[in-house]
């Protein structure tokens, strides 16, 4: 969803697209969008294989789990996600020498119902706080479940989280 509006957006320049190809050797991670003039790196990641039902059961049979490293375990495929966009950015601007653009991470949830905006919110935060030089910012929405609002209409939430300078 997301790529699809930045492919077609008129500030957005898509990474992927052939005429990049000479800018990146094999083995150099890119990531997907220039922003506003390069002044934004962009990564898009979709949360979409997470068995969130296995995970928790597999969590619980341990036993007496403490609600820190149940997260850190549970967000694991989350983590891993936003740790590659970190190198995705980080190579990026190296190879198109835009050293002082921002690293964008746009986040979307597309599990129905086991999962929600709000883990994503709360994952990227813990990982940003512990990590993830390269990215200044990650934008949470959840493009498949909705909240209601005070007037009983559906919303889709959405955060963007910013690092602390």
């Amino acid at each position: 969803m997301m790529r699809e509006f930045l492919q077609q957006y008129e500030n957005a320049r898509d990474l992927d697209s052939k005429q990049y190809d000479c800018h990146f050797d094999q083995g150099v991670d890119r990531a997907d969008f220039l922003l506003f003039e390069n002044q934004i790196v962009c990564e898009i990641k979709e949360i979409q294989n997470i068995k969130v039902q296995y995970q928790v059961e597999k969590l619980a049979r341990r036993g007496n789990i403490s609600d820190q490293n149940f997260k850190r375990d549970f967000y694991n495929s989350i983590n891993k996600a936003l740790s590659k966009a970190n190198r995705q950015i980080e190579q990026s601007r190296s190879t198109l020498n835009h050293p002082n653009a921002l690293g964008l991470v746009i986040l979307g949830n597309l599990i129905q119902d086991e999962l929600s905006v709000l883990s994503l919110i709360d994952a990227s935060n813990r990982k940003m706080l512990s990590g993830l030089d390269c990215v200044d910012g990650v934008f949470c929405v959840d493009f498949v479940n909705t909240f209601s609002n005070s007037e009983g209409k559906p919303e889709r939430p959405a955060q963007l989280l910013l690092r602390n300078t």
